[in-house]
């Protein structure tokens, strides 16, 4: 099950409840009549329900915390990621206008020596890396 939750000190997020707390969210918003996020939301910004059934609360808001802590390993995981393929994509880029030039300098020593033969397949490459 996913939850989005919005509030004043994050923006929108989606969780993911484990199948064995799904059950234990819709129980609490049953018994309490207000909806599955609501609950999940107070538990999140540690706002108790005044009743004798705190420890309900306090079990989910420990699992929210884990989970959160899994959500920011796996942002900072992903934001490595996501640079360093930022910087092989600028590598190529670099590689291909390079290569563009070689083949620039082939064709005309190729037209010089009144030969036909190109490389059409290098050409198409370079071309992707260079107008993507």
């Amino acid at each position: 099950m996913e939850i989005i939750i919005s509030s004043e000190f994050f923006e929108k997020k989606k969780f993911r409840v484990y199948s064995n707390n799904v059950e234990e969210i819709e129980y609490i918003a049953k018994k309490y009549k207000i909806p599955k996020e609501q609950v999940v939301s107070e538990a999140i910004l540690s706002q108790k329900v005044k009743d004798n059934h705190s420890d309900e609360l306090d079990r989910l808001r420990s699992e929210i915390d884990e989970l959160l802590k899994e959500m920011f390993t796996l942002e900072s995981k992903w934001a490595g990621l996501r640079y360093r393929a930022y910087l092989y994509r600028k590598e190529n880029k670099s590689y291909a206008i390079s290569l563009a030039g070689i083949l620039a300098r082939n064709k005309n020593i190729r037209h010089l020596m009144k030969m036909e033969e190109e490389h059409k397949d290098v050409s198409e490459l370079v071309d992707k890396y260079l107008w993507k």
